[in-house]
């Protein structure tokens, strides 16, 4: 029986040294993977006189409280669990998975310091990796500031070519790839958790909200990106300085003033400051508690927070935080570390943590550190997969062969095997915060991104944030997780009204627009009966003693210079973007230029006829040496083009290379800068070249109304019959007094949109309208009275006409007049003159010069 049991104990021992001795060999065989992780042990901006806890002189920088510890002791299990190939957190650890099979790589880290600060992380990046007896590293994990990431990877990204992956860095100057080459994040960028405050805050329909945040790179990214990622939602900004108390109190002071009752406060400050800057805010000035809502962004953690203050505790109970988090509830990884936590060995973690910085077998019992609270919750677990990606990319790399030190350009930016995507991109695990893959920025891809709303409580007297809401991305929407009571600041039930939105009067045309339509249809209307009327009676001489063609021009200008009164009653009323404040909505600038268009087009067409017949009649008339004058019609529409085209010279430049736009400027404006009042009008700034293209146009204009002037007064002697000057010169003095009387009172209404609107109409009806009288009512007066008193001899010559207009079109399509129909045209003219009654002799008189009017103009 002893010899048994001798044999046994041998046997024994020689089983339990060959383990020894393959464990060692399989060690002696494993690739170690020597990487650094920046760790925020302390906070350089805590002053000695503040710190509460070891202050450390080296570094002049306090060292943080228990619950960063457990930040690290979380991270730190990635370490036991690749190194053991326990899949229990991330599948793929398993020796069995892909990645792993074969590999022979073991992570050994180094947890250095960043002090809250750049300048501490890279001083100490530094040193350890100039140290001769470290070994040298292939890879950074952190910093959790964004504020120490960037300086960070100035160094690794740039002198050592070697990946960082933060876990807690969100700001967006970080997706520079110029500027930070090999930076990657395992958590969610802030325009991320920027959109998703947005969509909470259109949840609870609140429309305003407040923004107090501090003027550093965090604080200065988030507010950009509420301004981009929040366009239905009006902000109202207020910044502080870091560490300056009476700062503080000058914007809480405005906060207060300004009547807001949700507040987004944004900080990275130490925990003493925030906690002295809540108690001034709800103490002073009344921005937090009951009636209010506070939302924290991630950088307020439960350390900065007051405690030992029941009444401010209450205030603060139902504060919301709009984080990313890891720990989501539907992860079943998480939920097994949530349940093996009080179980962890402190030895596990300690042998990479600092002597002064070494937790013990209770710390891990203690819920104020547990994995419900918000630093193990979301950087913990953020830094868990940070950890476990850098083991992972390794196995990828090579499963047998050492890391090389620049490792990053010849690999992590290459293409993969799949030939489509880099190194980078291809990796894909399931880790504590759920599926992991990264973007061709190193970002982790939106898709993969776990969004909460935390409720803080204060239990017992500590504070601690839980989870109460959910992000659901495909629906855009929050929801209430199951089994939770929503309360609000000061344990309120419901949340507070929203701020009543701010109805801004834009002092939109409506119904300016519309009288303008009814103007535009009634001038509009008058010229259609007009150039109808000259239509149906362009055989009577009343009618062809002004030449039908000019009359119908005159006609056509009236028309067109009336529809200016249409794109003069379009606005932005349609305009939903609110592009008309920037001078960039399309309709309304297309309308400003189209009335400037049609009012000078039609201008030069109605006038301009009138003064080319005038000038014609001159010429004819006062011609005292009775030389044979021919002027053709063909003549005075070349004199029209002409005019037409110094117009549209002028025109087409202005179109083209300063067009008028419609620009809504804002008047008055709320605390929020919305406005509250503003108008909308066709800007001509000073000095700006439209001023100097209207200018052109409208004196080339007046030249014109002086011109014609003269010629009426030239032609003052000449019978009416042959000429429309007194007419003409009723409707120029007519539209000069009118353009004199208004232009002031445009020039004073000038911002009042309405007014200017009303007066334009009344000017363009009233100055075309005249126009249309002047030319057309006496010629249908003479015509009716003629009509009615010699019918009989008017329908023969509207006969005669009718016939002589059907012998021109058949002389002209057999080449041309006969000397027998030329002769008879003329004995007719002299016949009807001799024998027609005192009224048609006195319509008729002066045969000879009518003849020579009339031969002078065929």
């Amino acid at each position: 029986m002893g010899t048994r049991s001798y044999t046994f104990r041998r046997l024994r021992n020689l089983g339990f040294t060959c383990f020894l001795f393959f464990a060692f060999l399989c060690e002696a065989m494993s690739q170690d993977v020597n990487f650094m992780i920046l760790q925020r042990i302390s906070d350089a901006r805590t002053p000695e006189r503040n710190c509460t806890t070891l202050y450390l002189n080296d570094t002049n920088s306090c060292v943080r409280h228990y619950s960063h510890r457990a930040t690290a002791a979380a991270a730190l299990l990635a370490v036991k669990d690749f190194n053991e190939r326990n899949p229990r957190y991330v599948t793929e650890f398993g020796a069995d998975s892909e990645i792993m099979q074969g590999c022979n790589k073991r992570l050994v880290p180094q947890v250095l310091d960043t002090g809250s600060s750049g300048t501490i992380a890279v001083k100490n990046l530094i040193n350890s990796i100039t140290d001769e007896k470290q070994e040298v590293p292939v890879a950074v994990v952190g910093a959790s500031r964004s504020a120490a990431s960037q300086p960070v990877n100035a160094v690794v990204g740039g002198a050592y070519s070697m990946p960082q992956i933060s876990y807690g860095s969100t700001s967006v100057a970080l997706d520079d790839a110029l500027l930070y080459p090999s930076f990657m994040r395992t958590i969610p960028p802030d325009s991320q958790t920027a959109f998703a405050i947005c969509e909470y805050l259109q949840g609870i329909e609140y429309s305003y909200a407040g923004v107090f945040y501090v003027v550093d790179s965090y604080g200065e990214s988030f507010r950009s990106l509420l301004l981009r990622e929040c366009p239905e939602v009006r902000f109202l900004f207020f910044s502080y300085i870091d560490g300056d108390m009476n700062d503080v109190d000058a914007k809480l002071r405005s906060i207060s003033l300004s009547g807001v009752n949700s507040l987004i406060f944004i900080s990275t400050s130490e925990e003493l400051f925030v906690n002295t800057l809540l108690q001034k805010a709800y103490y002073e000035y009344g921005v937090i508690g009951l009636g209010k809502v506070l939302i924290l962004t991630d950088g307020v953690t439960t350390s900065h927070l007051p405690v030992g203050d029941k009444e401010l505790e209450i205030a603060l109970n139902g504060t919301i935080q709009i984080v990313p988090t890891g720990a989501s509830v539907g992860n079943s990884r998480w939920m097994s570390f949530r349940d093996d936590w009080n179980r962890t060995n402190p030895e596990d973690v300690n042998v990479y943590l600092p002597d002064f910085w070494t937790v013990d077998s209770e710390f891990f019992q203690n819920s104020q550190y547990g994995p419900d609270t918000a630093t193990v919750a979301i950087f913990g677990a953020f830094e868990y997969d940070a950890i476990a990606a850098i083991g992972l990319y390794a196995c990828m790399y090579d499963k047998t062969e050492n890391i090389p030190e620049e490792w990053w350009d010849d690999w992590f930016v290459s293409l993969s095997a799949n030939g489509q995507t880099t190194n980078m991109e291809a990796l894909e695990f399931h880790g504590l915060t759920g599926t992991v893959t990264f973007d061709a920025n190193g970002n982790r891809k939106s898709s993969t991104a776990n969004y909460e709303a935390h409720s803080l409580f204060y239990k017992d007297g500590v504070p601690a944030f839980y989870p109460s809401q959910r992000y659901i991305p495909e629906t855009t929407s929050w929801e209430t997780i199951e089994g939770v009571r929503m309360v609000y600041n000061g344990n309120a039930d419901v949340l507070p009204p929203p701020l009543s939105l701010v109805v801004e009067d834009k002092e939109q045309l409506e119904q300016a627009s519309i009288f303008a339509y009814v103007l535009f249809v009634i001038l509009g209307g008058l010229a259609i009966v007009c150039g109808a009327w000259a239509y149906l009676n362009r055989d009577y001489k009343v009618v062809t003693a002004s030449q039908f063609e000019f009359l119908m021009l005159i006609d056509i200008g009236v028309l067109i210079s009336a529809a200016t009164m249409i794109p003069l009653a379009i606005d932005d009323e349609n305009d939903v973007n609110g592009l008309a404040y920037s001078g960039e909505y399309a309709p309304a600038n297309a309308a400003c230029m189209a009335s400037v268009w049609l009012y000078n087009l039609g201008f030069v067409i109605t006038f301009v006829p009138l003064f080319v017949k005038m000038w014609r009649v001159n010429k004819l008339f006062n011609n005292p040496k009775l030389r044979k004058i021919i002027i053709s019609n063909r003549l005075l529409f070349k004199i029209i083009m002409v005019f037409i085209l110094v117009d549209l010279s002028i025109l087409i430049p202005w179109q083209v290379l300063s067009p008028v736009v419609y620009v809504r400027e804002v008047q008055e404006s709320d605390s929020f800068g919305i406005p509250t009042s503003s108008v909308g009008y066709c800007r001509y700034d000073a000095g700006s070249p439209s001023i100097i293209y209207i200018t052109v146009l409208q004196t080339l204009h007046l030249v014109y109304l002086i011109g014609g002037c003269v010629l009426c007064y030239n032609g003052r002697n000449i019978e009416t019959q042959y000429q429309e000057g007194k007419y003409v010169t009723i409707a120029i003095i007519t539209y000069l007094q009118v353009l004199a009387v208004s232009i002031p009172v445009i020039i004073l209404s000038y911002g009042e949109p309405v007014v200017s609107l009303i007066i334009r109409i009344i000017v363009i009806t009233l100055n075309y309208s005249t126009v249309l009288f002047c030319i057309f009512y006496p010629k249908m007066y003479r015509l009716n009275y003629l009509q009615q008193t010699h019918a009989s001899d008017m329908e023969s010559i509207r006969t005669e006409r009718s016939r002589r207009r059907l012998a021109t079109k058949t002389s002209k399509a057999s080449g041309g007049m006969s000397e027998s129909g030329k002769s008879f045209r003329r004995s007719f003219f002299r016949s009807l003159s001799a024998n027609s009654s005192p009224v048609i002799k006195e319509e008729t008189s002066d045969s000879s010069e009518k003849e020579e009017y009339q031969m002078a103009v065929q």
